[in-house]
């Protein structure tokens, strides 16, 4: 999953088929098509291992509603981890986004 996270504002947003931005309209993104990403290049590129997202959500439904009510508990019992990258824009490390200035 392709995350941004505005520098400025801490928004952290999804991106879609629609130009979205942050709470403060710096940092900009959309899909281009199911794998091709544009940014405008500010903020962060972030991306969730999709896998790991998943088997977190699992294991938190998973519990009994008694035990998640105890947010502590569920940490220091239970910790579900998510593997995330914080990556540049564009560029090996990230091949399916390119930074254009100008998002529209």
């Amino acid at each position: 999953m392709k995350l941004l996270m505005c520098d400025r504002c801490g928004d952290v947003f999804n991106l879609k088929m629609e130009l979205k931005s942050c709470g403060c309209g710096r940092t900009k993104g959309r899909y281009v098509n199911n794998e091709e990403a544009v940014v405008n290049g500010k903020g962060i590129s972030l991306a969730l291992g999709n896998g790991s997202l998943h088997e977190a959500m699992y294991a938190v439904r998973s519990m009994k509603e008694d035990f998640r009510s105890s947010v502590k508990s569920v940490w220091d019992r239970h910790p579900t981890a998510i593997i995330a990258w914080a990556r540049p824009h564009e560029g090996p490390a990230n091949p399916h986004t390119t930074v254009v200035k100008e998002l529209k």
